[in-house]
């Protein structure tokens, strides 16, 4: 069977109209997670010498979901500068 150029001009003409799409920012999608600081915080050891800050692992645990959330925001500011600061 063969098909007719006078069959192409009775189809519907469709129109697709495409929005690109914006992938995601790769340098976000690999920042530290909440839950990793989290793990993180619960796997320091007790009783080791603090660290250059003079703050031991034990004060860090106590201050729980907070310090966790402070870390977080922490770290987020030193991943998207790209730069730790001298505080």
């Amino acid at each position: 069977m063969e098909v007719s150029e006078a069959s192409f001009e009775n189809l519907p003409v469709i129109s697709l109209s495409v929005h690109p799409v914006e992938p995601p920012d790769l340098h976000d999608l690999f920042a530290p997670l909440s839950e990793e600081n989290c793990t993180a915080i619960s796997q320091l050891k007790n009783g080791r010498a603090p660290g250059m800050d003079g703050i031991i692992a034990v004060i860090i645990k106590l201050g729980g979901a907070e310090s966790a959330r402070w870390f977080k925001s922490l770290f987020d500011a030193i991943w998207h500068e790209e730069e730790v600061t001298e505080d």
